[in-house]
């Protein structure tokens, strides 16, 4: 499976943290492939998230979180935009349940799903 495969890549030297074109890492993609056998041999690995050390408290800061992801950043300013249009603060953000409606939130409902489960698991596990 997945797993056999990123132990090879790994055995041969392959990057932990190598991006894509569209700045996405292995650690990333096994988070949003929900893969988290992947996600923790890539993280024995050394595998890391530009977010990992972040502490997420105001919605400026998740923003500012997606922007270090790198991920689609022409969004951003959509985003900006959408958090001041709409008046959204950490209290009601953070109280958001699921990813669908954090994209909804954040003005970027164009996003593709996964990569709605992803930011929104990673602001989870900084919440905690």
């Amino acid at each position: 499976g997945h797993r056999e495969v990123a132990a090879l890549l790994l055995s041969n030297g392959a990057d932990v943290n190598k991006q894509n074109n569209e700045g996405v890492t292995p650690v990333l993609k096994a988070i949003q492939k929900q893969n988290d056998e992947v996600e923790s041999l890539l993280r024995a690995a050394g595998a890391s998230i530009p977010t990992d050390e972040m502490d997420l408290e105001t919605v400026e800061d998740v923003v500012s979180y997606i922007e270090k992801l790198g991920i689609r950043p022409e969004y951003i300013p959509q985003m900006k935009t959408s958090i001041r249009d709409k008046n959204i603060n950490a209290e009601i953000f953070f109280e958001i349940q699921d990813a669908t409606a954090m994209l909804v939130a954040l003005g970027v409902s164009n996003f593709h799903i996964s990569w709605g489960d992803v930011f929104y698991r990673l602001m989870k596990a900084h919440q905690s």
